[in-house]
């Protein structure tokens, strides 16, 4: 059922009669003549009117092309498929990397809050990560030995000296030379029966969660 919506222009003196049906909106301007200019027996609401309105605009509209993927010759194809390759292997490595770190990150919180508490542990390893994250520079991390509860304890002292070799060792690129000298730390530092009781134990714990010094 179509049903007919008259728009008048005053300026043109012409009449727009607009179609309304199934099958969208059509409309025909014609000049207006006297009987067009009585009285209209229908009203349209405001709302109404800009929904007309807004339907003449939108069907006046150029149709949208729809936008596929470009089509690439054979040897441009070969070229991006390589390199996707490539990228999706670069992608899996960084992940993995991501994995670790905060696998360390978590493993050493948790074990470090059995001697020292969560407050302390939650702040060595956020040193410990901020030193990673700034280009490995871990002389900052020196101020953890001189944190409440740590810096008059021998025990808690060495303890940090081994989680900070033990660390360096998990997230850095090093050669074997600051390997050895890094693993020598661990071991001298969980010798001494006396001093290095609790770093020990630390050693023991990191291993069996996996964190191994190799």
């Amino acid at each position: 059922c179509k049903k007919p919506v008259q728009c008048d222009n005053q300026t043109s003196g012409t009449r727009v009669v607009v179609v309304l049906g199934s099958g969208g909106a059509s409309f025909i301007q014609r000049r207006t003549t006297d009987a067009d200019r009585q009285p209209s027996t229908m009203t349209y609401t405001a709302e109404q009117v800009a929904t007309l309105m807004n339907t003449i605009v939108a069907q006046s509209q150029p149709q949208s092309v729809s936008q596929t993927a470009p089509v690439l010759d054979p040897i441009d194809a070969k070229i991006k498929a390589e390199t996707d390759t490539k990228v999706a292997e670069k992608m899996a490595i960084y992940q993995q990397k991501v994995e670790q770190i905060a696998f360390i990150n978590a493993t050493f919180q948790v074990i470090l809050e059995e001697t020292l508490g969560t407050a302390a542990a939650e702040l060595i390893v956020k040193m410990l990560d901020k030193s990673r994250i700034s280009n490995n520079d871990f002389h900052r991390f020196i101020g953890a030995y001189t944190l409440p509860g740590i810096k008059d304890d021998l025990h808690k002292r060495n303890l940090i000296r081994v989680v900070s070799a033990i660390y360096r060792l998990k997230v850095k690129d090093l050669s074997d030379a600051q390997k050895s000298s890094l693993r020598s730390i661990v071991k001298y530092s969980t010798a001494c029966p006396h001093c290095g009781t609790i770093a020990y134990q630390l050693v023991q714990r990191l291993g069996i969660q996996g964190v191994t010094v190799r």
